[in-house]
């Protein structure tokens, strides 16, 4: 069977999976759909207890397999953030600087705790000027890693992981109501949370999130209902028989009321007549009827997403997705990927790591079997062109003894050079007059993330080597020959956090942040021999220490830096060894990173 792609979309009123293999006419292989109903509201446990039995059920509509591959899930939330924004136009390698600096000032808890990801859309003109059009996405670590791990419990590992705006923004770009000429709305009503966009001539005006969803409206249906009669879905008679008596979908109309007139405002007149229904929302009975009562004079009407598939691998089943296709918008979105898919991707980058990881011992396993295999051929077919390659060698073997004492003699010399070069570089630095420990410091003083603290900074010399290569970047000044000399920086500190799994992930990231350093070659987190503490929350006094100017700058250096350390309640002790090498390090410390 052809490699096909599986969509998941775990919200709070329900789990959906589709499996689509891609192509020309995408052939949709599988579905299933599972309901949560709850008799009151749930705890955050209960209802991942619930996702977890839904799932369960979900995947057992798709055909059996030994393992999951090519998955793709949408995270949902009040915590998951998209906009689209639009700059002037730059270098793409400026860009993500841009986008980092709008998550931060947008962000309500720390740059840390949030995973985000950028998409350029295309190039779009605002007031007589040319701009490029960006969908940034965030979303809450903890909220991400939990989705993850309602996945794991089934053996999956997501290849990607999204937000419903990438999935509905890729529905909508493959299908006809995507290139109407006049604007056009859509609302995708979630569980808890809804999204809506204006469009129109392939183009995305605006989003928004709409924090009110499935959940909190039908409520209004369920009071005086008999559980055992509610028949949630499109054209359904029975519960309320105007929008007032739903108050979640009036606030609903009235912020879409509110887009609507800050379009026209924006966009010179233009006024939406048309707007399209998906998502959970479409359970309610008479939705259509509701919303055309709260927007007057707006077309209402529900949005097919299975325009261009082929339904045909489902049989009998294809009326039940036919039915079913509003709410799949943004699951088949991600599943289909079309040329113009948003390609953001919110998944960890220590998961993306161990994906790299297994794919490349799965490549070097291949690798090593086509070397075998090779070599039994050349065996079986080539002996005697062996038996001379054997005799050939055996000869070189002998040549190279014969020269290994000039080798060795000339890799002494070698070995003098880089040390003369080393002591240049030295000597240069000191007759410049340009301390360098406070540089470090000052470097490692903006790495130090919150609830953490460096007690002690040791940078000592354990070694030569001569590379005779070049410098990676080469823009520094001074010799273009790597120096011999090996430094190296051992970094002890404490950090803090309410969880000891938030606790090794931020001493994790803090050794990310320091092999991006100018001046850290590699860093190693030491095996502590200290365990976590629970400790309560005590004062910190801040106090410098350092070698003077111009003395003892190779033996070793002293600090304690900090980072208005928030005390949590458990602490743990790290150490990491870094390196530091030669010219290249004093290179970058002469460009300042």
């Amino acid at each position: 069977m052809a490699k096909t792609v599986i969509g998941i979309d775990i919200d709070s009123s329900s789990v959906k999976v589709v499996e689509i293999e891609p192509g020309k006419e995408p052939l949709v292989r599988a579905f299933g759909v599972s309901n949560l109903e709850f008799k009151e509201k749930p705890s955050p446990d209960e209802v991942v207890r619930a996702q977890t039995e839904a799932l369960s059920e979900a995947i057992a509509s798709l055909p059996p397999r030994k393992k999951f591959e090519s998955v793709v899930s949408l995270v949902r939330g009040r915590d998951v953030r998209t906009r689209i924004l639009s700059f002037p136009p730059m270098p793409r390698k400026e860009v993500a600087g841009v986008v980092e600096r709008e998550v931060r000032k947008d962000a309500a808890v720390p740059i840390e705790d949030l995973i985000f990801d950028y998409s350029l859309l295309r190039m779009v003109r605002e007031r007589g000027q040319d701009k490029q059009q960006v969908m940034i996405v965030s979303a809450n670590r903890d909220l991400v890693y939990e989705n993850i791990n309602v996945l794991r419990t089934f053996g999956i590992l997501p290849a990607a992981i999204a937000a419903p705006s990438c999935g509905l923004y890729a529905s909508l770009s493959r299908s006809g109501v995507w290139s109407s000429g006049e604007a056009v709305a859509l609302i995708d009503i979630g569980g808890d949370i809804s999204t809506m966009f204006i469009f129109g001539n392939e183009t995305l005006y605006f989003q928004r999130e709409i924090f009110t969803g499935y959940d909190d409206m039908k409520t209004a249906f369920e009071e005086g209902e008999d559980e055992a009669e509610m028949d949630f879905g499109p054209g359904v008679a029975g519960g309320p028989s105007s929008i007032e008596e739903i108050p979640a979908l009036q606030r609903v109309a009235t912020e879409l009321k509110r887009s609507f007139l800050y379009y026209k405002q924006q966009f010179r007149g233009n006024i939406v007549k048309k707007l399209y229904v998906s998502g959970e929302g479409v359970r309610l009975p008479r939705i259509d009827e509701f919303l055309a009562e709260g927007l007057e004079d707006v077309e209402i009407k529900f949005f097919n997403p299975l325009e261009g598939l082929n339904l045909e691998g489902l049989g009998s089943q294809s009326t039940e997705l036919e039915t079913l296709a509003p709410r799949f918008a943004s699951c088949l979105g991600l599943a289909l990927e079309p040329p113009k898919l948003v390609r953001i991707n919110l998944l960890p980058s220590e998961i993306k790591a161990q994906a790299f990881v297994a794919v490349k011992r799965f490549v070097y396993t291949g690798l090593v079997v086509v070397v075998l295999a090779i070599i039994g051929l050349f065996y079986l077919f080539l002996r005697d062109d062996l038996g001379k390659a054997r005799k050939n060698y055996e000869v070189e073997k002998g040549n190279y003894e014969e020269l290994k004492p000039a080798l060795d003699e000339l890799q002494g010399v070698n070995g003098q050079i880089a040390r003369f070069q080393s002591y240049s570089g030295l000597l240069a630095k000191l007759t410049e007059n340009e301390p360098l420990w406070p540089d470090i410091y000052e470097n490692l003083a903006t790495l130090v993330s919150a609830n953490m603290y460096v007690e002690t900074v040791k940078i000592n010399r354990v070694g030569e080597r001569g590379t005779g290569r070049r410098g990676r970047r080469g823009r520094g000044a001074g010799p273009g020959v790597e120096s011999s000399a090996k430094w190296e920086a051992l970094i002890i500190g404490y950090a803090y956090d309410d969880s000891q799994v938030a606790l090794q992930e931020r001493i994790a990231r803090f050794v990310d942040r320091l092999t991006e350093s100018p001046f850290f070659e590699e860093a190693y987190l030491q095996p502590s021999r200290e365990t976590v503490e629970r400790v309560k929350a005590e004062p910190l006094l801040a106090s410098t220490k350092g070698a003077a100017k111009g003395e003892k700058l190779f033996t070793e250096a002293l600090t304690t830096i900090y980072s208005d350390v928030v005390p949590g309640t458990y602490k743990q002790k790290f150490e990491i060894r870094c390196e530091l090498e030669g010219q290249q390090f004093w290179d970058k410390v002469r460009t300042k990173g």
